[in-house]
């Protein structure tokens, strides 16, 4: 006798005729679990669906049993594959109509390996329903742990970003009949009235860290001597003698990692591309534009489709005319003198050292972090983190924290609207709305009173003009 055999005894036909409940025979040693088993036709292919009902109680068999065969019957009538959908297979389905960007699938996998698989796993996400979704939340919420960058708890707009893929993932399954109904998803002033304590509501502009007007200041001066040391390099390199002036030191840190570490706050602190795409950019990336109405030249940056995380084109005006421009001159030079050839322009402008040419550019987050950690004390002021005065703690300056400084100067600017800084910040007019707390209608209004105001001081002075002739 075959050790795996088993058979089936005590077969009762249910619900109809329908299903077949039974009992499995085979050696002793198998029979420890003796709970009821079922089977029915296939609905899609040839054979039987046969499982178990877990539990040794008749009556409950006959009723699990009875359930799983009516909602068998119900994906049969809607289309619906009765192998079951989980959140692997919708991963393996979707993901890949989705936008393909870098910065997007980094963050999208992200989502989906750390928090959402570890947390689904391998369920059948036919039934998902509303409870589901909150049990997620509360299982977030219960396995925070205090880290470097989230001491205080999980921003909500980083579960709600999770959320937000999940909702992607079971539309699509919803369309392609692949769930029974849509969940509806939890709201934030769902989740702050349920008090979820790990979980920060703290407006945005108060979770990340800002520099103050004196560690402006200070990164300014730091700045202004970075470059001199770095033109006094240059004339060393070309053997003119420098005489008492500095270069740059190599103490901490290559030539070429400093002067990376210069252009991404230049390129940030002056136009707020994300680090997303400044990781991106190509020797062509940065290009002079020559404005025929104000006769000046100024620094244009192309962001491809490619590079935004928005996927979408845009050209970024820099706010320094063409001090930009000029200064990637210098840095195609340092790419030359670092990697051996000319850069092409669509060479990797921060290209990893091991591999210039290589797929992929470098990582420049570790990078930064490094460096700006050094300049504490170059610039005898801490400017790696800030002090919040809502909470008293310090946070971690980050390129991100730059490009919101950027926002905000334009957005302090009388000629500058909302949506013209949306534009060129490469956002939208509501996140601009809620993490800089700008009355988008107040700031259009006003606008608007200065615009109607200009035309009548205008119409006046043709007027005085006329009437003087």
């Amino acid at each position: 006798m075959d050790e795996k055999y088993q058979s089936a005894i005590m077969q009762q036909k249910i619900h109809g005729g329908k299903i077949t409940l039974y009992l499995l025979s085979g050696l002793t040693s198998e029979l420890d679990d003796r709970s009821y088993y079922f089977r029915y036709p296939h609905p899609f292919k040839r054979g039987y669906v046969r499982r178990s009902t877990k539990t040794n109680d008749y009556s409950e068999a006959c009723r699990v049993a009875i359930n799983a065969y009516e909602q068998m019957k119900v994906k049969e009538h809607l289309g619906i594959q009765s192998d079951g959908v989980t959140l692997k297979k919708l991963a393996q389905t979707f993901f890949p109509q989705l936008s393909q960007v870098e910065a997007t699938v980094i963050m999208r996998n992200e989502k989906y390996k750390k928090w959402l698989l570890p947390y689904f796993k391998n369920r059948d996400l036919y039934n998902i329903n509303n409870d589901d979704l909150w049990a997620y939340v509360r299982w977030r919420n219960d396995n925070w742990t205090p880290k470097p960058q989230n001491p205080d708890g999980i921003a909500v707009t980083t579960i709600l970003n999770e959320l937000a893929l999940m909702r992607t993932l079971l539309n699509r399954a919803f369309k392609k009949r692949q769930i029974l109904a849509l969940p509806v998803f939890p709201t934030k002033g769902e989740m702050e009235r349920r008090n979820l304590k790990n979980i920060l509501f703290t407006e945005g502009q108060h979770i990340r860290g800002w520099w103050d007007d004196d560690q402006q200041e200070a990164i300014t001066k730091w700045q202004r001597q970075f470059r001199l040391k770095w033109l006094a390099s240059m004339d060393h390199d070309k053997g003119i003698d420098i005489g008492n002036r500095q270069r740059i030191d190599e103490t901490g840190g290559s030539r070429w990692s400093k002067i990376c570490f210069y252009m991404w706050i230049k390129l940030v602190k002056s136009s707020g591309v994300r680090s997303t795409e400044l990781r991106q950019f190509s020797i062509g990336t940065v290009q002079p534009f020559f404005d025929g109405n104000t006769g000046r030249t100024y620094t244009q940056l192309l962001i491809t489709r490619k590079m935004s995380k928005t996927n979408r084109t845009r050209e970024v005006i820099c706010n320094d005319v063409d001090t930009i421009y000029n200064y990637w001159q210098d840095f195609k030079y340092e790419w030359e003198r670092k990697f051996g050839v000319p850069p092409d322009d669509d060479a990797w402008a921060f290209p990893m050292v091991s591999d210039p040419h290589g797929p992929k550019p470098m990582g420049i987050t570790q990078s930064f972090f490094r460096h700006i950690r050094r300049l504490d004390n170059e610039c005898g002021l801490v400017v790696s983190e800030t002090r919040n005065k809502f909470d008293q703690r310090r946070r971690t300056i980050s390129l991100y924290s730059i490009r919101k400084l950027y926002i905000s100067k334009c957005l302090e600017n009388p000629k500058l609207t909302p949506f013209i800084v949306a534009e060129n910040a490469g956002t939208s007019l509501s996140q601009i709305k809620s993490a800089y707390m700008i009355d988008i209608n107040k700031k259009h209004r006003d606008l608007f009173c200065a615009a109607v105001l200009h035309i009548r001081e205008l119409n006046a002075e043709a007027d005085q003009e006329g009437s003087s002739e």
